[in-house]
């Protein structure tokens, strides 16, 4: 068995542990570097432009960024946890209209990649416990959790659940946007149920978290989902000593169409900073899958959508069809 590995995104609301000053929309990540599993797959690949990699093809297959994919539908069921408060509940105060808007904005966010997030079901639950992780720390909440997912789960790993929760604990006594599960090689009934995406209720358009109030912090989990990494630092917040401060970027990163991004940038500056400055582009500030600010993130490079199109495919799809829906 292959264990699930949930990708973390927490608001930096208060500063650091360490006391240092943090921008109020700053978000920071727990999860590794690309999965074993999805560095294995990338490792088949060259990107699109190879020889600016330094990479030859051995393998036959390249990163094909004009590739025409077919339409692909893909089940989504909500889950709107919320505490024993309808009135300080913000995952209670949800409306249909809510969700039915944070779908649109998704399906709006994902259609240059021929994918549609259809809409399987709603469910809602008053669980005090899980509606925050547990009240307790960043590593205990992952317990709750997963074993929220496993009760409320419907579908395989190639239908969507996302989770709407009150509370994500972050480190440090932040508090987090959302998490997401990764792609992988071997599923079976326990990986398959602790699968999904957990987003805080108040990411949703029109919420109340600050500078992520569009909604596009759903597309960035559904992008980890997919298999995207982020798009800076070797896609973790805590890369191998050896590239802590390079501008080196993992298997999966090098295929991407996008520039080295040493480290996440925040809020929407006017000129995108160029933390690595070697490289002819600056930071792609405006990729879904960075920290920004949501009103400044609005693309994928096509070279994420064949790799999630790809991921899909290889790592999600069922044997012998889909409950997701086929493609058509």
């Amino acid at each position: 068995m292959i264990t699930s590995t949930f990708t973390f995104i927490a608001g930096l609301m208060v500063a650091a542990a360490a006391g240092a000053d943090v921008p109020h929309d700053a978000a920071w990540c727990g999860t590794p570097a690309p999965s074993a599993d999805l560095e294995a797959l990338a490792s088949e690949f060259t990107p699109a432009d190879s020889s600016r990699q330094g990479r030859t093809n051995t393998t036959g297959n390249t990163v094909d960024p004009n590739r025409v994919w077919p339409q692909l539908k893909i089940q989504l069921y909500f889950h709107v946890v919320g505490g024993s408060s309808p009135e300080k509940s913000e995952a209670r105060k949800l409306s249909y209209t809510t969700l039915e808007d944070q779908l649109s904005t998704l399906n709006s966010h994902f259609a240059k990649t021929n994918i549609t997030f259809s809409f399987a079901g709603l469910d809602r639950t008053t669980n005090p416990t899980w509606a925050v992780g547990g009240g307790g720390d960043y590593n205990s909440s992952l317990t709750v959790f997963s074993d929220m997912r496993r009760t409320l789960h419907k579908g395989e790993q190639d239908a969507l659940n996302v989770y709407v929760v009150d509370y994500i604990p972050g480190p440090n006594g932040t508090y987090g946007a959302g998490i997401a599960g990764s792609p992988k090689l071997e599923w079976d009934r326990d990986s398959v149920t602790d699968d999904g995406v957990v987003i805080d209720a108040t990411t949703t358009p029109g919420g109340k978290f600050p500078l992520r109030d569009l909604g596009a912090t759903l597309t960035h989990e559904v992008g980890h989902w997919l298999g995207m990494p982020h798009t800076f630092g070797f896609a973790s917040w805590n890369p191998p000593e050896e590239i802590r401060d390079t501008c080196e970027q993992s298997k999966l990163q090098k295929l991407l169409g996008l520039a080295p991004q040493k480290i996440p940038s925040f809020g929407c500056p006017e000129t995108p900073p160029d933390t690595c400055p070697d490289d002819d582009k600056p930071d792609p500030i405006d990729n879904f899958m960075g920290y920004n600010a949501d009103h400044c993130m609005n693309n994928f490079t096509k070279e994420q959508i064949f790799m999630m199109r790809t991921i899909f495919d290889r790592l999600r799809r069922q044997k012998g069809g889909m409950s997701g829906g086929p493609s058509t």
